[in-house]
């Protein structure tokens, strides 16, 4: 096995060096590093606690109806937005028939209205009842 000494180590992330010729290290950035890795991480751990409150304690009706709120422009869903209802199923976490049901319940609610391009929201306020939002 050959016996491998370095003489020189330069690291760099992107055009930051972190640990110099001279040995020298940059500890500003390196805090700086950190600390982003760890707000991404608590960012990433907060969306799936989120996650796991929908799909345990609300109802499909409750998560798709926070959904067109937050998709919303205006009081109108563009297709563009949500493209299918198996799109619209995975992100809820449920399959395209219970989507469908869903939406159906909420439109004969007065809440929506589903056309080919688009869901308008008639009922902002009701929807957001159903959506369990606290204003």
């Amino acid at each position: 096995m050959r016996d491998l000494k370095a003489q020189r180590v330069v690291v760099k992330i992107g055009t930051n060096t972190i640990c110099k010729e001279d040995g020298s290290v940059d500890h500003d950035y390196i805090v700086d590093v950190a600390r982003q890795v760890v707000k991404d991480f608590a960012g990433r751990v907060m969306h799936l606690l989120r996650m796991v409150e929908d799909l345990s304690l609300r109802s499909v009706e409750a998560r798709l109806a926070r959904l067109l709120l937050e998709l919303a422009e205006g009081e109108v869903v563009q297709r563009r937005r949500w493209a299918t209802q198996a799109d619209l199923a995975a992100r809820l976490g449920t399959v395209p028939d219970v989507v469908n049901r869903a939406l159906r319940k909420l439109a004969a609610a007065g809440l929506i209205h589903v056309e080919r391009q688009q869901i308008q929201i008639l009922d902002g306020a009701g929807l957001r009842v159903v959506a369990q939002v606290v204003e």
